[in-house]
Protein backbone atom coordinates (compact mmCIF):
# COMPACT_ATOMS: atom_id res chain seq x y z
CA UNK A 1 0.00 0.00 0.00
CA UNK A 2 1.46 3.34 -1.03
CA UNK A 3 1.03 5.98 1.15
CA UNK A 4 -1.04 9.12 0.09
CA UNK A 5 0.12 11.28 -2.75
CA UNK A 6 2.22 8.41 -3.56
CA UNK A 7 2.20 6.62 -6.88
CA UNK A 8 3.61 4.64 -9.97
CA UNK A 9 3.81 5.01 -13.07
CA UNK A 10 5.92 4.05 -16.36
CA UNK A 11 7.36 6.24 -18.99
CA UNK A 12 8.90 5.68 -21.71
CA UNK A 13 13.30 5.56 -21.27
CA UNK A 14 13.89 9.10 -21.96
CA UNK A 15 16.20 9.53 -25.19
CA UNK A 16 18.95 11.40 -22.83
CA UNK A 17 19.01 8.11 -20.81
CA UNK A 18 20.01 5.74 -23.83
CA UNK A 19 23.22 3.98 -23.16
CA UNK A 20 23.64 5.54 -19.24
CA UNK A 21 22.65 3.77 -16.34
CA UNK A 22 20.55 4.52 -13.32
CA UNK A 23 24.17 5.12 -11.13
CA UNK A 24 25.21 7.43 -13.27
CA UNK A 25 22.05 9.55 -13.77
CA UNK A 26 21.71 9.34 -9.76
CA UNK A 27 17.75 9.49 -10.61
CA UNK A 28 17.01 9.43 -7.00
CA UNK A 29 19.21 12.24 -5.24
CA UNK A 30 18.38 14.52 -8.18
CA UNK A 31 14.68 13.92 -8.87
CA UNK A 32 13.55 12.35 -5.42
CA UNK A 33 11.73 9.69 -7.29
CA UNK A 34 12.63 5.96 -7.38
CA UNK A 35 13.07 3.98 -10.06
CA UNK A 36 11.82 0.28 -9.08
CA UNK A 37 11.41 -1.82 -12.32
CA UNK A 38 12.72 -2.10 -15.55
CA UNK A 39 9.94 -3.28 -18.57
CA UNK A 40 11.60 -5.59 -20.98
CA UNK A 41 9.45 -6.67 -24.00
CA UNK A 42 6.51 -6.12 -21.55
CA UNK A 43 8.29 -8.30 -19.02
CA UNK A 44 9.24 -6.15 -15.80
CA UNK A 45 12.52 -6.72 -13.99
CA UNK A 46 14.51 -5.73 -11.46
CA UNK A 47 17.11 -2.44 -12.26
CA UNK A 48 20.58 -3.41 -11.59
CA UNK A 49 21.94 0.01 -11.44
CA UNK A 50 25.13 -0.28 -13.04
CA UNK A 51 22.69 -1.60 -16.40
CA UNK A 52 22.68 0.97 -19.33
CA UNK A 53 18.74 1.53 -20.33
CA UNK A 54 18.02 1.14 -23.53
CA UNK A 55 15.69 3.13 -26.15
CA UNK A 56 12.86 0.15 -26.17
CA UNK A 57 12.62 0.10 -22.83
CA UNK A 58 10.34 1.48 -20.44
CA UNK A 59 11.03 2.65 -16.13
CA UNK A 60 8.22 2.03 -13.69
CA UNK A 61 8.72 4.56 -11.20
CA UNK A 62 7.40 5.79 -7.81
CA UNK A 63 7.20 8.84 -5.44
CA UNK A 64 4.94 11.80 -4.78
CA UNK A 65 2.54 12.69 -7.34
CA UNK A 66 4.04 16.39 -7.98
CA UNK A 67 7.58 14.72 -7.61
CA UNK A 68 6.31 12.80 -10.89
CA UNK A 69 5.26 15.27 -12.97
CA UNK A 70 8.32 17.13 -11.78
CA UNK A 71 10.49 13.88 -13.23
CA UNK A 72 8.63 13.90 -16.40
CA UNK A 73 8.77 17.43 -17.24
CA UNK A 74 12.73 17.40 -16.20
CA UNK A 75 14.16 14.76 -18.28
CA UNK A 76 11.49 14.43 -21.02
CA UNK A 77 10.13 10.91 -19.74
CA UNK A 78 6.61 10.40 -22.06
CA UNK A 79 4.00 8.25 -20.16
CA UNK A 80 4.75 4.83 -21.89
CA UNK A 81 1.47 3.05 -23.04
Amino acid sequence: RLSAGAAVRTYLVPDAWVGRSLRELEVRARRVVSVIALRRGGIDAGVDPGDSFAKDEQIVVMGEERDLDRFASGVGAHPAA
